[in-house]
């Protein structure tokens, strides 16, 4: 069975919310998305880079799988 997945669209300067790591590593109460963080550029359809405000040696590209855009109020208290 294939399944169909939804073309996902970023502009430099959205806002989007990034999940926290592996859920393996996470401790029980840790945030399952941190941010929001805004989109600086884009590197493919499906790599961006993100301002995280940590060091230059943390990950600043995200690919889309591993991102939620921030849209509205309702949709943040929906991811948390």
């Amino acid at each position: 069975m294939i399944k169909k997945k939804t073309a996902f669209s970023f502009q430099v300067g959205d806002l989007v919310y990034v999940e926290n790591g592996d859920k393996l590593n996470r401790h029980k109460l840790d945030e399952n998305w941190i941010g929001p963080y805004p989109i600086t550029k884009k590197v493919s359809n499906a790599v961006y880079e993100l301002d995280t405000g940590f060091k230059w040696n943390a990950k600043r590209f995200y690919h889309v799988s591993e991102t939620i855009k921030l849209t509205s109020d309702y949709e943040l208290l929906q991811h948390s």
